[in-house]
């Protein structure tokens, strides 16, 4: 009994490796997403920078438009530190980072129209390129995919489910059935054994 136990319990340790294997090759973010998420976190960093600058300015300079930089700043600290949290997501590979990054980049594309607009083409132009290209790496297929969680090198479905292990473990299931079928009827035909006409003779000599 401890022997057929072990061994039955050796298929559901692989199949939690497998299992957990599988999951963390879903988690593990592509290469376009990484890309994307430096790009996102480095947007942040310079919002930030830039958002820093103006506080400087703001209390040492004794200009009258000084409490418009701080505002300028802090709306710029709000915003892109939501935007440098969603780059960081990306790197690490958390999918709620995808939705932030798209919406940064939506968003700066009308100021990179602006800024060409005001005759501002040195920002305008690498502004809007970063933007096209992080959005590029954010809708590539890789990165699709694995915002699906789609395994297909593994042969897992966006469901979840392992098309190769579900067809063999049927397979299985039915081969078992079938045995179980042919021990039913041996089982059959020995009981039905001592029934027979040898059986009934013996009866009628030992009622005699």
């Amino acid at each position: 009994m401890s022997t057929r136990s072990g061994q039955g319990d050796r298929p559901r340790g692989r199949g939690t490796g497998g299992d957990e294997r599988r999951a963390s090759a879903a988690d593990r973010a592509p290469t376009p997403i990484r890309v994307a998420g430096a790009l996102t976190a480095a947007e942040g960093v310079a919002a930030l920078v830039v958002a820093v600058i103006l506080v400087v300015r703001g209390l040492t300079d004794d200009r009258h438009d000084a409490f418009n930089g701080l505002g300028t700043a802090l709306w710029l600290a709000i915003i892109f530190g939501g935007v440098l949290a969603g780059g960081l997501a990306l790197i690490f590979g958390r999918r709620w980072g995808r939705a932030i990054s798209v919406v940064a980049q939506i968003l700066l594309l009308p100021v990179a129209y602006y800024l060409f607009t005001s005759h501002q083409a040195v920002f305008a132009v690498p502004l809007a390129i970063l933007a096209l290209v992080t959005l590029g790496f954010l809708f590539a297929p890789p990165s699709l995919r694995w915002l699906a969680g789609d395994l297909e090198l593994d042969g897992v479905d966006p469901d979840g489910v392992d098309r190769g292990g579900n067809a063999s473990g049927r397979d299985t299931k039915g081969q078992g059935a079938k045995g179980q079928g042919t021990k039913g009827q041996c089982a059959k035909g020995q009981g039905q054994g001592p029934k027979g006409p040898g059986s009934k003779r013996n009866k009628r000599r030992d009622a005699r």
